[in-house]
């Protein structure tokens, strides 16, 4: 697959997801928001492995 076709995908999807979020906000919040608390907290642990210590 061509990088730009898939950045374009990708910014498509952005874009549905924008355009959801507003006709659709609460309803998009409760789904996402978790999702991207669990995403950053992933990535948080990836790059600090430190944290999987304190645990």
């Amino acid at each position: 697959m061509d990088f730009g076709t898939y950045n374009d995908a990708i910014s498509h999807i952005h874009l549905c997801i924008i355009t959801h979020k507003f006709k659709h906000t609460t309803r998009v919040n409760q789904l996402l928001v978790p999702f991207l608390s669990l995403l950053v907290g992933s990535v948080q642990v990836i790059h600090r492995p430190a944290l999987l210590l304190d645990l």
